[in-house]
């Protein structure tokens, strides 16, 4: 007897779905489908799956009920249980888009929205309108597109009409206002000595307190002179007393802000983006009250006031290179003698990058000097990014051109000796306008010392929020910042972590320091989705330290085009089809889910070892069975029983918590939540399908707006890569839209939970199931 039967309404029709019977060895031939409420007895359905028809030419308005038996060689079968009544409706205009965000560009802005629910008939169309000017675009089937030739300055808001087969539907409610803005795009160099008080370099003799020295930049070199701002690695030399160094547009005799502290004797190599002058100079300002100091600039690149530049792109922050475990190189870095590594196509950095932005550590040094880092091998470089003492473990921002084959080249500048060095990316450019540009600012954020957007000294090993857009002049749409972090009267050597997310215990680090140091940094990092960021003191417990965060500029959306992120996890190795159990459903996702996170290289406590055997599937089944919450009886799924499957097999506990089951109260929150937690954790996510009785999961995603992998919700989902365990389906790493998701075929459709034999309480949670699950968007997401 066919199960599960589920009728879903259309325009004089009606769509069902429903499970096979056991059918023993002899298949079923055919399945006959009766109408009871109207008394149409057999009806024509025409099949759209092996498990699933449409019944067309119904009355609208009216109510059906359907009931469907299987025949075979032996005849027919028994007649299975009632359908829920179904209720068809002629077609009508989609309803209004929800979900309007807008993000400011260069002139333009970029808008994304969820889609209008179809009303029976196929949307065709979206037109997005701005108020005021009612500037446009439109689109056939994202649900994202850029609004250009907007004023700069100039608030607007924004609303979307869907229009369908029947006509367009009523206007969304419009977006929260945004403007657009004027910005720079990046141009990298090769690194370029522009500054060198020592030898007469821009400036001849050394540095004197509060007595500001200008030099020229614009026009030399390979800097343009129509050059806005620069990047660049700026280093202190011979420094006779303990100070900071103000290094600016301006000249300053009493900076409000410094740009590098160092210690006295001390040679430190500091990494800068700063804006020029408009005649395209710098000033730099000695900040002690006696002694003097020489200083060294190396110039990695500047922006210009057009569109001839490259964008950039944040990432969060991700470890490319660490030679003590063999990241990226593998061994020391001997004197004099240059290593190579990959950048591109690693830690989110694409293969059409053109410069990257990150953190530079030298650890383990056994001779003193310095480390240069560029495109090209060179075995004695003429510029440096780092200067550093025996011993010393130290940190420096860094913005460098890549070279032609996506690398990076190291050399150890020394006499002789070794040293470890690590790298961490915080984004990368590209040469078009897909990403962000550059604007220069000069303003504090941060001044633990006095309240200033945060209130006490940091306490190691506890992160700290600071909320940076909407202060000083940022922008919301703001998403990276350029700047200075410093730290003062730290009371143990340690390092600072500057990054979107909280974390008690970062892999990586923007700032390193000893308990004595006058230390600072320069970063560029990335925002959260909220315009924050986060500080960790990463040191011994009950330590602490004062942190100043200067900012220099930030970056926002060019949006020519809407930024879309895209990942898929599939292996074809992975998959364990349902055949021949047409019950096994979940052991089967089941086991394809922890073949997916095996193959892509396991995640810690991962005990799974990858397997697509059948008796393997069929001990999975009788797991689930023996810890799930539903009747044995029940045909329906039971993300329990998935979810305990997951982490037993995976992890070795029920309790191990890498999986979970969520159930969301709409299609976009679900679908979002999906996709968010597939993208921060790399791993597949479960989702229950068929009203509750089916088991599919999904590997990939496509969204535009903010990169979930951030832990940001500001995205638009486009669609996903669906695979189905139930074989003769054939969805294998299909890619689905998001319409066709929400309310595409029978077998595609993710559709509420409806399953009512669910009473039981859960072993782990204490929840009961129906209460979880009943009416709601179902999935089975990874946590950890």
């Amino acid at each position: 007897m066919p199960t599960g039967l589920v009728a879903t309404a259309g325009d004089k029709a009606v769509d069902l779905a429903w499970k096979a019977p056991s059918a023993g060895s002899i298949a079923v031939s055919s399945y006959t489908v009766t109408e009871t409420e109207q008394s149409l007895g057999v009806v024509t359905c025409a099949a759209t799956a092996a498990t699933a028809c449409t019944v067309s030419g119904l009355t609208n308005d009216t109510g059906y009920t359907f009931t469907i038996h299987a025949t075979n060689d032996q005849g027919p079968g028994p007649e299975s249980a009632p359908s829920n009544e179904a209720t068809p409706e002629p077609a009508a205009v989609p309803g209004r888009p929800t979900g309007v965000m807008a993000t400011a560009g260069i002139g333009s802005a970029m808008v994304s929205w969820a889609a209008a629910p179809a009303n029976r008939s196929p949307i065709g169309s979206y037109a997005v309108v701005s108020a005021p000017d009612s500037k446009t675009c439109t689109t056939t089937g994202d649900l994202a597109c850029t609004v250009d030739g907007l004023t700069n300055g100039q608030p607007y808001t924004f609303t979307v009409t869907a229009t369908n087969g029947v006509g367009p539907g009523e206007a969304s409610d419009p977006s929260a206002p945004v403007a657009p803005v004027a910005g720079d795009t990046y141009h990298a160099v090769t690194p370029v000595r522009l500054l060198d008080t020592r030898y007469g370099n821009g400036l001849a003799g050394k540095l004197y307190p509060a007595t500001p020295r200008t030099f020229q930049i614009a026009g030399r070199a390979s800097i343009p002179a129509g050059a806005k701002a620069i990047t660049g690695n700026a280093t202190i030399v011979n420094a006779s007393v303990a100070s900071s160094l103000y290094l600016g547009p301006s000249p300053l005799a009493h900076p409000a802000v410094s740009t590098i502290n160092f210690n006295r004797n001390d040679t430190t190599g500091f990494g800068v983006t700063v804006a020029l002058s408009s005649t395209g100079t710098l000033s730099a300002t000695y900040m002690a009250s006696s002694g003097s100091a020489d200083l060294v600039l190396d110039v990695t690149g500047y922006f210009t006031a057009d569109a001839t530049g490259g964008t950039y792109h944040p990432v969060t922050p991700a470890r490319l290179l660490d030679t003590r475990y063999g990241n990226g190189l593998s061994g020391k870095l001997h004197a004099n003698a240059p290593r190579t590594f990959v950048v591109r196509g690693r830690g989110g950095v694409p293969t059409d990058a053109t410069a990257v932005t990150g953190n530079l550590t030298v650890t383990n040094a056994s001779n003193r000097f310095a480390v240069y880092i560029g495109p090209t091998p060179i075995a004695k470089p003429s510029t440096s990014t780092i200067n550093f003492a025996k011993n010393q473990t130290r940190g420096n921002s860094l913005t460098v051109v890549l070279g032609s084959n996506g690398t990076l080249s190291a050399t150890f500048m020394s006499p002789g000796g070794t040293i470890d060095l690590v790298f961490d990316v915080t984004g990368y450019y590209t040469s078009d306008r897909t990403g962000a540009s550059y604007i220069s600012i000069q303003t504090r954020v941060l001044d633990s010392r006095v309240g200033n957007g945060i209130s006490g000294k940091l306490v190691a090993n506890t992160p700290r929020v600071i909320q940076v857009t909407g202060r000083g002049g940022i922008p919301a749409s703001a998403s990276a910042v350029t700047g200075t972090i410093s730290v003062f009267s730290q009371t143990s050597s340690g390092a600072i972590f500057l990054g979107p997310i909280p974390t008690a215990k970062p892999g990586t680090s923007s700032l390193n320091f000893g308990r004595y140091d006058r230390a600072a940094n320069g970063v560029t990092v990335v925002l959260r989705s909220d315009g924050t960021l986060s500080a960790t003191y990463m040191a011994t417990a009950r330590t602490s330290t004062d942190v100043v965060l200067d900012i220099t500029g930030y970056f926002v959306p060019t949006s020519v085009q809407p930024v879309a992120w895209t990942a898929d996890l599939y292996d074809t190795r992975a998959d364990r089809f349902q055949d021949p159990d047409y019950t096994a459903c979940t052991s089967a996702a089941t086991m394809s889910m922890l073949n997916e996170v095996s193959y892509a290289g396991g995640a810690a406590g991962l005990v799974w070892v990858p397997d697509t055997s059948y008796a393997t599937q069929e001990s999975m089944l009788a797991y689930e069975r023996a810890h799930q919450t539903m009747l044995s009886t029940s045909f329906g799924t039971d993300p329990h029983g998935w979810r305990n499957a997951l982490n037993y097999y995976g992890w070795g506990s029920m309790q191990a918590g890498v999986y979970r089951d969520a159930s969301y109260s709409s299609f976009d929150d679900a679908a979002k939540g999906a996709v968010s937690a597939l993208a921060r954790f790399h791993k597949p996510v479960g989702i229950l399908a068929l009203a509750g009785g089916h088991a599919e999961f999904i590997t990939g995603y496509q969204v535009t707006g903010d990169d979930p992998s951030t832990g940001s919700m500001n995205f638009t989902v486009v669609g996903v890569d669906l695979t189905d365990p139930l074989a003769y389906n054939a969805h294998r790493d299909t890619w689905v839209s998001l319409a066709d998701w929400e309310s595409g075929s029978t077998w595609i459709r993710f559709s509420p939970y409806l399953e009512t034999d669910s009473p039981y309480i859960d072993p782990v949670d204490g929840s009961i199931g129906y209460n979880e699950w009943h009416g709601k968007w179902v999935t089975i997401e990874p946590a950890k």
